[in-house]
């Protein structure tokens, strides 16, 4: 994903079993929603995304995660403005992004890794 210049890739997740799949993303400018870009018949270079969605990191209230008719359903949730949603993936990353996610939206950071 191409990113601006001083902007850093934080978090993301994706349906890791589905490559045109969309993607959620957190940066320390913006949450994005972007998707796989497609030349029409053509096959999708990898690396280059369309922004179906963003958000300024300063809107973020939090992530959730559910099961829907839909698929697995991920959430992120903001003040003044509807959620962006992503729907397939594996069910624990999806929890481990929103976990994630929402401590940076109460605490301002990323939970630490812990060292294996």
């Amino acid at each position: 994903m191409t990113l601006a210049p001083g902007e850093d890739l934080m978090l993301h997740f994706a349906d890791r079993e589905n490559p045109a799949g969309q993607i959620l993303a957190a940066t320390n400018q913006r949450l994005l929603l972007a998707a796989p870009t497609s030349t029409g018949t053509g096959p999708t270079r990898p690396g280059q995304v369309r922004i179906l969605d963003q958000a300024h990191p300063g809107q973020l209230h939090g992530a959730s995660t559910k099961f829907l008719p839909a698929g697995h359903t991920t959430s992120v949730h903001f003040r003044d403005r509807p959620d962006m949603e992503l729907i397939g993936g594996d069910p624990s990353e999806a929890d481990n992004f929103a976990e994630a996610l929402t401590s940076l939206a109460t605490t301002g950071r990323l939970p630490q890794e812990e060292d294996t």
